[in-house]
């Protein structure tokens, strides 16, 4: 499984990414995870089907969670 996490502030998406990474692990899951600090990187290496489920933080600057999901 593929997960994208798209979070503009550092410690958060170190956070969720460890968690993610962590609780994977202990369900001996196969997942990786990409951290993506906006929207716009988020969308320069995207591609349709490349991740399974996405997390996208709501209120960044530039490029909003929700404009994000709007352009994918």
């Amino acid at each position: 499984m593929k997960i994208a996490v798209c979070e503009d502030n550092p410690l958060q998406r170190d956070m969720l990414c460890d968690l993610l990474r962590a609780q994977a692990a202990h369900l001996a899951l196969d997942v990786s995870v990409h951290a993506y600090a906006s929207g716009e990187e988020l969308l320069d290496s995207f591609r349709s089907g490349m991740f399974h489920i996405l997390f996208l933080d709501i209120y960044m600057n530039g490029l909003d969670g929700i404009q994000t999901a709007r352009k994918i």
